[in-house]
């Protein structure tokens, strides 16, 4: 069971969420090895943002540096940041 106090805490995080799309440029990647694989992430310029956004790329999508994508945002009120979540290459 999860403490009360943690789940108060996990339960502030979430919300004042608020979920938007934002277009961005894939401006370079890496790849994070673990013991089971690897993670390969897009360093993505968005909009109104002064440092890149780190996005997770799913393994079955390829790399193409300099394209447009569109990602998924959801920036959290109580604690300030921002994540974000591949969705597709624009064309």
């Amino acid at each position: 069971a999860i403490p009360p106090i943690l789940f108060g805490v996990y339960a502030i995080g979430f919300t004042g969420s608020e979920k938007a799309t934002v277009i961005g440029t894939v401006t370079s990647h890496y790849t994070s090895l673990h013991e089971e694989g690897h993670d390969l992430y897009i360093m993505v310029s968005v909009p109104d943002r002064v440092n890149l956004a780190k996005v997770k790329l799913p393994h079955t999508v390829t790399i193409k540096l300099g394209s447009k994508v569109e990602l998924s945002s959801r920036t959290n009120d109580f604690f300030s940041n921002t994540k974000y979540r591949f969705v597709k290459y624009v064309e």
